[in-house]
Parts: structure tokens; C-alpha cells; sequence
């Protein structure tokens, strides 16, 4: 057998050895790595004929016709395919070409794991740092990841005014300002409503449309030509509070007022009237004045 073909014997001994080493800390323990001096390669034919019907333990054993048999730790029964070969030649020298296949299992009681779940990757663990939305019912008190997502929807949603919601260690906070807008939410959308932020609760959010919300007074700051349920209460406020808009010059779109200038300056005369910021708009201190004197 020419250098070449010693090489290559060498080779494949070595990458059995590390690819079992890879495998597990099990094999590595195992593994038998002193290899006697007559079996390095520099010292020629005694490397290859030393390796006749040698078994290298978890390894491999290389049998006197030339085959290789591949081990596997704590092996039951050895299953491989039967060995092809191929002669090519080079210059005076032969090249012979083995394939082997291993078929091993490893077994504790009833239960087997095959050599693929070594690769397989451990779920991580849900915590409040890698919750996403949907993955548990939020509720008043709880917070987290999923937190996030649930208070961006809801202010894109016109369910909750935004720089309203409050933060606990570092997360968005279910507090009752939360509550109270999931509560509106499940409403439009006909859920249960509970207040709930069960998965079907977060599923509707996720692909609900704002233009379907029965917006309430203070979720957003009115501006000009807007209309809604929020611009309904506002003139039936205005109205109970004394200051009532003009009634002629009132419009309507579809079944609800628009935001006009003329309710503007209404609004403007009851802040002004009750010492709040004169700001012509449903700010929350004005929300909250309109409110408190409707009871």
C-alpha cells in the first residue's frame, strides 16, 4: 500500500475519533487516545498492519478485508450496511473507497433518543423579559415583553390615550386605564367582555381596524373636520355644562358631529370659565372637568 493510500486510512481514523469527541462528553471520556508507537504513521507498513482487527473503543475496528466498522458508546447491537468498493488507479498504486453507515440508539428504560436530538435546541423558558403577545392572558397587575405590543395596539387603536399608560420595573404596567380600554375593545369587536388580554382577545386586536372604534372622550385630542363617538359626547357635555355650541351650525358626517371651530370656541369659553389651560382641545384635565360636573 503506497504513502497515499496510508494517508487516507490515517485520515479517516482521525475524523472518526473527532467526530465522536464532537458528539458528547460521554464518548470523549471513553475515547482511547494512546495510540502505541508502531502505529504513527512515519514508521510505514507497521502503521497500517498494526491496525488490523485493532478496535479503537467508541471509535472504530478495521477488519484484515479492509472494512471499518464504526462504534458507538453504550451500543446494544451494531447494525451497518454492507461496504462498496471502488478500484481506481494512480501512477502503480490502487485507491480503495468504503462507505459506512451507523444505526445506533441510546435507550434509558422504554425510551429511546436517536443521535439527531443531540443538534436539537432547548426551547427558551417564556419570562416576562421574552413574552409576546398572545403567549399568556394578561390581566390587571401583570407585566412584561408582551406588554409592549398590547399598549401600541391599543393606542393605534384609539382605545387608550397615549402617554396615559404607566411602566413597573422597566415594563409597560395592566392597570386599570389597560382594563378599562380592552373592555372597549372587546365590546366593538363582540368578545367576552372580561378585561381580559386572553389570545383571542390579542388576535382580534391584532388585526382590528381603528376606522370599527367607538372612540370615547380624551383618547385623542380632537382636531378640525374629525368626527365620532368622542365629538358626540363633547357637544352633550358642552351642552349639559352650559356651553353649548351653536346648534345651527352644527354638521354631522354618516350618524355623528364633526369637530367643528364653532365647538372649538365652545370648549375654549368652558376652560376659560373653570380656570383650565385654554387649549381648544379634549385634553385630560378638560375630559375630566366635563365629566365630574355631568354628574
Amino acid at each position: 500500500m503506497n504513502d497515499k493510500s496510508k494517508h487516507i486510512l490515517r485520515s479517516l481514523l482521525l475524523t472518526a475519533a473527532a467526530s465522536f469527541l464532537h458528539h458528547g462528553a460521554s464518548a470523549a471520556e471513553n475515547l482511547e487516545t494512546d495510540i502505541p508507537d508502531s502505529l504513527l504513521p512515519e514508521n510505514g507498513d507497521k502503521f497500517i498492519k498494526g491496525l488490523v482487527n485493532r478496535s479503537f473503543k467508541n471509535v472504530l475496528t478495521i477488519r484484515k478485508n479492509g472494512e471499518i466498522d464504526l462504534l458507538a458508546a453504550h451500543q446494544s447491537h451494531r447494525s451497518h450496511s454492507s461496504h462498496s468498493s471502488h478500484r481506481s488507479s494512480s501512477g502503480s498504486g490502487s485507491h480503495y473507497s468504503h462507505s459506512s453507515h451507523i444505526s445506533s440508539s441510546y435507550s434509558s428504560g422504554s425510551s429511546s433518543t436517536t443521535q439527531s436530538s443531540l443538534y436539537s435546541t432547548p426551547t427558551p423558558k417564556k419570562t416576562i423579559a421574552n413574552y409576546e403577545l398572545g403567549d399568556r392572558t394578561l390581566k390587571k397587575g401583570l407585566y412584561g415583553h408582551d406588554m409592549e405590543e398590547l399598549i401600541t395596539l391599543l393606542e393605534n387603536n384609539l382605545y387608550l390615550r397615549k402617554g396615559i399608560a404607566k411602566k413597573q420595573s422597566g415594563y409597560w404596567l395592566y392597570n386599570d386605564d389597560v382594563k378599562s380600554a380592552v373592555e372597549r375593545f372587546q365590546t366593538d369587536a363582540s368578545l367576552p367582555v372580561n378585561g381580559e388580554a386572553d389570545s383571542k382577545t390579542a388576535s382580534s386586536l391584532k388585526s382590528w381596524s381603528k376606522y370599527k372604534t367607538t372612540v370615547q372622550l380624551g383618547v385623542r385630542e380632537l382636531a378640525l373636520s374629525e368626527n365620532g363617538f368622542d365629538v358626540d359626547e363633547l357637544v352633550r357635555l358642552l351642552t349639559a355644562a352650559g356651553f353649548a355650541p351653536d346648534s345651527s351650525k352644527l354638521s354631522k358626517s354618516g350618524n355623528h358631529y364633526v369637530f367643528t371651530a364653532d365647538i372649538k370656541r365652545a370648549l375654549e369659553l368652558f376652560q376659560a370659565y373653570n380656570n383650565l389651560t385654554v387649549t381648544g382641545t379634549t385634553d385630560i384635565a378638560t375630559v375630566n372637568k366635563l365629566k365630574a360636573l355631568a354628574k
